[in-house]
């Protein structure tokens, strides 16, 4: 018995060395990301200042601070000069909105990142959207609506002669890593589809 509280003590001293490192590294590196967006701002170069502000985001967001992260991922919008910039800001905002909780934010970003597609576009990103709105759907009860949205698997990439270009979309497409697996969207579907669609529906 003796032994096994000695092991314990042990390995909890060193899990708090650890946990004291990666604190120290962690710190080391935001004062670091803080110096080189102030060195931007100076400098006034405006995508440096943007990165400057996504690098911190994805910072805080990698040690778990996800407010810090909205703030900053929201801050790149003021220096984004591209249709491109703006997609890119709304899917930041967007994964930290849905590990917040806050699906009344995430599909406020997800209507300005869809009027900032530009056609034709990259089938991946509309998935992308599609993907968090049927989750948005799904925390809301509305599980006909998560179902329709898991379960198309055609986007509309742009037009041609005022008519809609439809491009099937690929399993990887649906990857959105930090908010749903490809392997997810399918189990969400199949289920929200089981429990609201009718025999013909299905």
């Amino acid at each position: 018995l003796q032994m096994l509280q000695d092991l314990n003590v042990q390995t909890e001293q060193k899990d708090q060395e650890w946990v004291g490192r990666v604190l120290e590294q962690a710190e080391k590196a935001f004062e670091r990301l803080e110096v080189e967006l102030c060195q931007h701002k100076l400098n006034s170069i405006k995508e440096k200042v943007r990165m400057g502000h996504n690098d911190l985001g994805q910072h805080h967001l990698a040690t778990g601070n996800l407010h810090e992260a909205l703030k900053c991922f929201i801050r790149t919008r003021d220096y984004g000069t591209t249709s491109k910039h703006a997609i890119e800001m709304s899917l930041h905002v967007i994964k930290v909105g849905v590990l917040l909780g806050n699906y009344s934010h995430v599909m406020n970003y997800v209507s300005k990142a869809e009027s900032a597609l530009e056609t034709p576009h990259d089938a991946s990103i509309s998935a992308k959207l599609r993907v968090v709105t049927g989750l948005s759907s799904l925390e809301g009860g509305k599980y006909k609506q998560a179902a329709l949205k898991f379960t198309q698997m055609k986007v509309e990439v742009g037009k041609d002669n005022n008519q809609p270009v439809m491009k099937n979309i690929h399993p990887d497409d649906l990857a959105f890593p930090e908010v749903m697996a490809p392997q997810d969207v399918a189990s969400y579907g199949g289920l929200c589809a089981l429990a609201t669609f009718d025999r013909q529906e299905l």
